[in-house]
């Protein structure tokens, strides 16, 4: 234990002496010579620039700002290292128990760039390590494959503005807001990891589009996609899932989204089928912003759930972050789980911060998992380069 907090305070110090102003994830803050604020409002969390960039392949449209991103002689490649320090009083069977650990929650190599001459294709890889720690207490780091897909962009509309797209890989689906990889409180969405509305890494075919309003302009930009899913199920034929999403956002800071799954899924050793909807909403106001959602589950064998959902993110002043959520579970005939977690985050430097986050849980019965009570403390320290 000593000798890894040693390892892992020598490899920060590292870093911090190499640190670059490229906050974000540094391979687009050093293509398209920005800061991380012109596409997030608080990283990983995307404002309407960055939803813009995204959704068209890492490009802008407007004065073809795409080709200059396209040219950039920089290496489109980032690292991002995260270590956790973590502290649990949880009650499982009756009794509460107490634990507390380090490890380096993952390495990832990041890849990002629109490639060809009109910037048709994009390309998405990212690879990574994960500590798994074993009940003897033991340590070994894990292979992952994240968010890993080629883009080809620009079927129909103007070139460059990503009108019709077709994306085939590994992604997460979710709305163009409210999304696994935008989270700033790093506990996961019950609609994540309980439900399964929201989710990180499908392996899916998709279509997906954009129709951006004009600068300064109160027109909607309307985002949609629909997409067919390899499901975890039984059966030899496994492209079982489907959904559809729709967000539009007015003035840039106003946001509406609503989304549709269906598929099957492994319950007991037998595929059964679901149907999942949810519509979300979020607003920007001064330095604070607010998401509401709400999504429902159904299914074969089991009742209809209810998922309330309440964050906001507050930016007092430069350097510094504030997050809280509320996250509810409803079911029929039970007591309602649930969560709620409350963030404190603090740049260090342009690209290290550290966060501390404290989670709670009240599920007497069950309906997110096998804790019934408990509470979490987590201190993150992340650098990316």
């Amino acid at each position: 234990m000593v000798k890894r907090g040693i390892f892992i305070a020598t490899f920060f110090f590292i870093l911090l002496s190499h640190a670059v102003d490229a906050y974000g994830l540094p391979l687009f803050s050093r293509r398209i010579g920005r800061d991380c604020t012109y596409c997030h409002t608080v990283f990983p969390k995307l404002n309407e620039t960055g939803r813009i960039f995204r959704s068209n392949g890492y490009r802008f449209a407007d004065e073809e700002e795409w080709m200059v991103v396209r040219d950039t002689v920089t290496v489109p490649i980032s690292i991002e290292v995260e270590t956790e320090l973590s502290y649990d009083r949880l009650k499982s069977s009756g009794t509460y128990t107490e634990s507390s650990d380090m490890k380096i929650e993952e390495a990832e190599l990041l890849l990002a760039i629109p490639m060809g001459s009109r910037g048709r294709v994009s390309l998405r890889g990212t690879i990574g390590l994960e500590e798994e720690i074993g009940a003897d207490g033991s340590s070994h780091f894990e292979p992952t494959v994240g968010s890993t897909f080629v883009q080809i962009n620009d079927l129909a509309g103007t070139k460059g503005t990503g009108a019709l797209n077709l994306r085939i890989g590994q992604f997460e689906v979710g709305f163009p807001f409210l999304s696994p990889l935008q989270r700033v409180i790093r506990n996961p969405y019950l609609a994540e990891s309980t439900m399964g509305i929201l989710r990180l890494h499908d392996k899916a075919v998709e279509l997906n589009g954009s129709v951006v309003a004009p600068e300064e302009s109160m027109q909607p930009t309307h985002r949609y996609s629909i997409g067919v899913v390899r499901e975890e199920i039984g059966d030899d034929d496994r492209f079982k899932g489907f959904y559809l999403t729709y967000g539009m956002t007015v003035a840039e800071d106003y946001s509406i989204g609503v989304m549709y799954r269906t598929g099957k899924e492994r319950k007991d050793s037998v595929d059964s089928d679901y149907h999942r909807y949810g519509v979300a909403g979020e607003a920007g106001i001064e330095g604070m912003v607010l998401t509401l959602a709400f999504f429902r589950d159904t299914g074969e064998g089991i009742p209809s759930r209810n998922n309330y959902l309440m964050e906001a993110l507050y930016i007092p002043v430069k350097k510094i972050s504030l997050g809280a959520r509320v996250d509810t579970i409803t079911q029929k005939d039970n007591d309602p789980a649930i969560t709620g977690s409350f963030m404190v985050r603090y740049d260090i430097l342009s690209n290290v911060y550290g966060l501390i986050e404290y989670r709670s849980i009240d599920d007497d019965d069950h309906l997110t998992g096998t804790v019934a009570r408990g509470e979490q403390v987590r201190l993150y320290l992340v650098a990316l380069f």
